[in-house]
This record gives structure tokens, sequence and C-alpha cells, in this order.
């Protein structure tokens, strides 16, 4: 992927950052029902595209059915959000790291 920032350094003047500094602001709401859920979610980056990269821990890595779930209600709670938001992206730890 082009263009894919983990945490822009700069004033959010351009597109990357402007989205960037949005989407971790209005992704608190699903972190803490996901904390509650015993997981989390992290921005990851995100593409001039609109693809959202997403780092998901806890219980719900464990399966691809539980993954899949989990990022179909992040995406369609940041789309609901942010227009920009073309896709959600998850990237999951190694599985040793979520025992």
């Amino acid at each position: 992927m082009d263009e894919i920032f983990e945490e822009p350094d700069t004033d959010g003047s351009d597109f990357i950052e402007s989205f960037y500094l949005s989407l971790s602001q209005i992704m608190d709401p699903i972190r803490c029902e996901l904390i509650l859920s015993g997981g989390d979610v992290r921005l990851a980056g995100v593409a001039v595209d609109g693809r959202v990269i997403v780092r998901l821990m806890g219980p719900f890595t464990r399966t691809c059915e539980g993954k899949r779930e989990i990022v179909s209600r992040i995406e369609g709670y940041l789309k609901e959000r942010d227009n920009r938001v073309t896709a959600v992206l998850p990237v999951c730890p190694r599985p040793e790291e979520t025992l």
C-alpha cells in the first residue's frame, strides 16, 4: 500500500494526516466497547484511497470468523462517521501473542 502512515508527525494539513487524526478521534467509543469484551483495536494506518488498517488484539483474533465479524462491525461504524472510509483491513498479532 502506498502512503500509509502509522502516526503522522505534522499538523494534519494534508489528506492522509487529517484522515488519520479524524479516525483516531472517532474510534474511541468502539475501542471502549471492544476493551470491555476483552480485546482492543488500534488505528495502524490509512491510505489515500480510503483504506483503513487496524490492529486487532484479543479473543476475536483467534478465529477467521471472529476476525471477519469484528472487522465488519468496525468498518460499518467508521463508514457511518466518515465518508472517506472505503474499507477496513485487519492486522493481527502472531498467534502466540494472543494467549
